[in-house]
């Protein structure tokens, strides 16, 4: 033990391999009597021997909270015949890291794509990849996978993204300009809506005039604090979403869809 961490997620398992119990706590915890607290049968069947102890190890406090409650949520979706004898078990439910919990039970809503998306803004959208794990700008809130905060999201949203090779087109053009900006976070085939920002009615920068030149979301909200509604804009936030792919280099980061869900080219004047 000489080489694990502090802090633990541990399952007991029967000889028959079913999962009876799923705890959280530090290394001694899973070795005594306190395992099945609650539940005199469990505790009971691991004196005996009937019950083998898995452990994994996890350095900090808040990835041994998410390890527990993501363990026993995967679980309870296989509606196991033997039920685990965790006690309150049932207040655990599924939930992505990163999305705050008023819109945590969307992943059972049907997956949102770039056409699905254009009608429900009614117009263009831009999709940003937001890299969950990635440092924060400097003065910039950390986005929590357990508790997060809509500032966080709202502030990550709005960063600086590649934008100038259109920006000249929504000056002129208003009516082209996008809707709103779409956070997406995850893998590539497991993505989800982070945060969603309402753009109507914001006045665009002076483009500079090259590809890949930042620029921060003049997002109506600019400088305050932003709160659940705010990041979910025409009610995408939570939503698993397929079709935008990103590549590496900070302009691959920002992509255009128009208001029919097609990609916009980045070029000087995308729309004509």
């Amino acid at each position: 033990m000489t080489n694990r961490s502090e802090f633990l997620v541990y399952i007991l398992v029967d000889e028959d391999q079913n999962i009876r119990y799923v705890g959280r706590g530090t290394h001694p915890r899973s070795m005594v009597h306190g395992v099945g607290d609650g539940n005199p049968g469990i505790a009971k069947a691991y004196e005996e021997g009937q019950l083998q102890t898995l452990v994994v190890d996890c350095e900090t406090e808040q990835a041994m909270e998410v390890a527990e409650g993501v363990l026993i949520s995967a679980l309870l979706q296989f509606k196991s015949s033997l039920p685990l004898a965790n006690r309150r078990y049932d207040k655990f439910t599924f939930k992505p890291s990163h999305v705050p919990d008023p819109f945590s039970d969307r992943l059972q809503m049907p997956l949102l794509n770039e056409k699905v998306v254009a009608e429900k803004v009614g117009g263009p959208v831009i999709y940003v990849r937001i890299r969950e794990g990635s440092i924060p700008y400097e003065n910039h809130e950390e986005i929590d996978p357990i508790h997060p905060r809509a500032s966080a999201i709202a502030n990550r949203i709005q960063e600086t993204w590649a934008i100038d090779p259109w920006l000249q087109d929504w000056r002129d053009h208003p009516e082209r300009a996008p809707r709103a900006i779409v956070g997406l976070a995850g893998s590539t085939h497991n993505r989800y809506v982070l945060g969603a920002l309402d753009l109507r009615g914001v006045e665009w920068p002076q483009p500079v005039g090259k590809k890949s030149a930042l620029h921060r979301i003049p997002w109506a909200k600019l400088g305050q604090t932003a709160d659940d509604s705010d990041i979910d804009a025409f009610e995408l936030c939570g939503r698993r979403f397929e079709g935008v792919t990103f590549q590496s280099g900070n302009w691959n980061y920002t992509k255009l869809y128009d208001s029919n869900g097609d990609p916009v080219p980045r070029n000087a004047n995308p729309m004509q």
